[in-house]
């Protein structure tokens, strides 16, 4: 897995995040949007699926907060 991150700590959208993206994942590759509550996930996947064309996007409904509610085991690093 590759991590990648689209907002900076203040919620602000990373202007170079697109450009890593592309960058560096395959377009033949699955996708995983994670956010805190699946919302923003949501949006970026649906994004990238409809105005991107990529396929293989997924997200996480509901986020961490729905592995969170059936105990997921998180390792921190």
């Amino acid at each position: 897995s590759i991590l990648l991150t689209a907002f900076d700590k203040d919620g602000n959208f990373m202007p170079n995040f697109l450009k890593k993206y592309q960058e560096i994942i395959n377009p033949k590759s699955k996708v995983i949007f994670v956010s805190e509550k699946g919302i923003i996930s949501s949006i970026l996947a649906n994004g990238f699926a409809e105005q991107l064309n990529q396929t293989n996007i997924y997200h996480l409904k509901g986020g961490i907060q729905e592995l969170k509610k059936i105990n997921f085991n998180f390792e921190k690093y």
